[in-house]
């Protein structure tokens, strides 16, 4: 959400309102999801000043389970495998 631009109307007024209490609730959010976070990760999520930005960081980092993760996941787990079966 854009801060709306500066005007001397009832309208913008309820706007600013409204920006604020987004802005509040946005950043309530984002501290949530950072501190829920090791400190390691955090870091790297730390730079991003919305909640959508972090979740949307998180996402491309973390979440998907596309074809070639889970293949790229199957071959490390054979690779773990193998080298605990030569162990």
């Amino acid at each position: 959400m854009a801060e709306p631009e500066q005007e001397n109307t009832a309208q913008h007024k309820l706007d600013m309102e409204a920006y604020q209490t987004y802005k509040c609730k946005d950043r309530a959010a984002r501290i949530l999801m950072l501190s829920s976070m090791r400190n390691d990760i955090m870091l790297r999520f730390g730079r991003h000043r919305s909640t959508q930005s972090v979740w949307d960081a998180g996402k491309i980092q973390y979440g998907g389970t596309s074809t070639t993760r889970l293949c790229q996941l199957t071959l490390k787990l054979i690779v773990i495998r193998s080298v605990k079966i030569r162990q």
